[in-house]
């Protein structure tokens, strides 16, 4: 099945159910990768919003600020710095309920390594602790995000406040 027929395939099933097809693949609560083989994300519900932080005016504040997000700071749990997927495949036994159209599950973490995406098998019993260390990387680049936002912040104020306390504003 090529991945145009996929798609059509998908949006069938969209004009059936009486949905366009971004309406379809959103009530089915994935994320459409690509459709040989199906892949979702797995953290999905847990994305973290990457917004940049309200930065306040006055350099004291932005102190605070830094200070704050410096105690959080540190890792809570192991970080894995990965995708967390769950890929729906067939084994390729003729005789098998995969070849049917009821596909096995599968959880796999994915990364890259000077630009090439590794894989590896994550099993059943496993997939909680992926799934938290995946996202405690997730935390962790948000705040160091945010971190960088402050200290810019702080340095761009530094010469107003300086002024400010010369009595030359």
């Amino acid at each position: 099945m090529s991945s145009a027929s996929g798609f059509a395939a998908l949006g069938v099933a969209a004009e059936l159910a009486g949905a366009s097809l971004k309406e379809f693949v959103a009530a089915l609560d994935l994320v459409l990768v690509t459709d040989k083989p199906l892949y979702y994300s797995v953290n999905r519900a847990c994305k973290i919003a990457l917004e940049p932080v309200k930065i306040p005016k006055h350099p004291t504040l932005i102190r605070r600020f830094l200070q704050a997000r410096q105690k959080q700071l540190q890792a809570k749990s192991p970080v894995l710095a990965a995708s967390l997927v769950t890929i729906r495949r067939a084994c390729g036994n003729p005789h098998c309920r995969c070849a049917r159209g009821k596909k096995h599950l599968g959880h796999y973490l994915t990364w890259k390594v000077k630009s090439k995406t590794h894989t590896a098998y994550v099993p059943v019993d496993l997939v909680p602790q992926a799934k938290q260390w995946t996202q405690e990387h997730r935390r962790l680049k948000q705040l160091i995000r945010e971190l960088t936002q402050l200290a810019l912040a702080l340095i761009q104020t530094h010469v107003t406040a300086q002024r400010r306390r010369h009595g030359r504003s």
